[in-house]
């Protein structure tokens, strides 16, 4: 099994990530969780709202796109 970890201010979150399909609903969770808590620039900001408004499968870039920014470092892990 595969989960994506968030590495967050107060603890990490996790989120499935088995199949491309998880991989793509869990990032735009992420991205929405994100979206309340940090400001992101202003062509970033646009980008997520319309991902999440109109997904089109690039969730998952996005969220690495901003992977190394504070809070914000994700990868995918293998558990059993």
């Amino acid at each position: 099994m595969k989960i994506i970890v968030l590495n967050g201010k107060h603890g990490d979150l996790y989120f499935k990530a088995s199949t491309p399909e998880e991989i793509e609903e869990s990032s735009l969770k992420i991205l929405k969780y994100n979206f309340g808590y940090y400001s992101y620039p202003e062509g970033f900001q646009d980008r997520v709202k319309k991902e999440m408004d109109n997904p089109s499968g690039k969730a998952w870039r996005l969220v690495c796109s901003r992977s190394g920014h504070e809070y914000e470092e994700v990868s995918i892990e293998t558990v059993d």
